[in-house]
C-alpha cells in the first residue's frame, strides 16, 4: 500500500438504545460485534489500528485481546462522538511516521468488510481528499479522511461525528460505489440486532 492510511475504531459509546447489554460484545459471525470490525479492517491489511474505548473499556479491551490493535481510552466519551475521534487522532500523532489519512469505522457496523475499506484504500491518492462508500446514490461509512482535514476533525464537538465537514469539503470528495448496504446498518437497538440475526 503506497499510502500510510491508519484506522480509528470507535468503540467508546453508552450503548443507551441497547438495554443493558453492551452492543459491540453481542456476539455477530463467531465473534463479538467489535472484533468483527476490527477482522474487516485486518483483513484490508491497515497495520495500524487504534480502538478508542469509553463505555466498558475493560470488557472491550478484553474482547480484542491478541488482535493488532492499540486501544486508547477516550475518559470524556459521555460527550460523545466528537471526543472520540480526537482521541483517536492524538493516539495516531503520537507515532514517529507520518500518517496520510485515517478511516474511521464504527464498532457497531458489522457488516462492513475488508473488501469495501480496500476500495476506500484504492480510491485514496492524496491527502487533501475524503473517499466515501457509496450505495444506491446514499452515503454510509465508514469514511477515510486524508490527514489535511485532522485538525479540523479535532475541533469538532457533541455526538454529531464529522458530518458538518463533509459538507463543507463536499468538493473534495470521491464516492466509491459499493453492492450492499452494510455501509448503513450500524446495530444500536434490540430490533436493529435481531435483524442483523436473521
Amino acid at each position: 500500500m503506497a499510502n500510510n492510511i491508519a484506522a480509528i475504531v470507535l468503540a467508546a459509546g453508552l450503548s443507551t438504545r441497547m438495554g443493558t447489554q453492551n452492543k459491540l460484545l453481542l456476539p455477530f459471525n463467531n465473534a463479538s460485534m467489535i472484533v468483527q470490525v476490527i477482522q474487516a479492517a485486518l483483513t484490508a491489511q491497515l497495520q495500524n489500528i487504534i480502538v478508542v474505548t469509553g463505555h466498558e473499556a475493560d470488557a472491550v479491551v478484553q474482547a480484542t485481546q491478541g488482535l493488532a490493535v492499540r486501544c486508547v481510552h477516550n475518559p470524556n466519551f459521555v460527550s460523545g462522538m466528537a471526543s472520540s475521534l480526537r482521541c483517536g487522532l492524538q493516539a495516531l500523532e503520537s507515532n514517529d511516521q507520518p500518517i496520510d489519512g485515517a478511516i474511521m469505522l464504527l464498532g457497531d457496523m458489522p457488516l462492513v468488510s475488508g473488501a469495501d475499506i480496500k476500495k476506500l484504500l484504492a480510491a485514496f491518492s492524496n491527502n487533501d481528499q475524503i473517499i466515501a462508500p457509496y450505495y444506491q446514490g446514499k452515503r454510509g461509512n465508514p469514511v477515510l479522511w486524508g490527514s489535511d482535514y485532522f485538525a479540523e476533525i479535532k475541533q469538532l464537538s457533541g455526538d454529531s461525528g464529522a458530518k458538518a465537514l463533509l459538507t463543507r469539503h463536499a468538493n473534495n470528495m470521491i464516492k466509491v460505489p459499493v453492492d450492499h448496504q452494510g455501509i448503513f446498518a450500524d446495530i444500536d437497538s434490540p430490533e436493529a440486532y435481531a435483524e442483523l440475526k436473521l
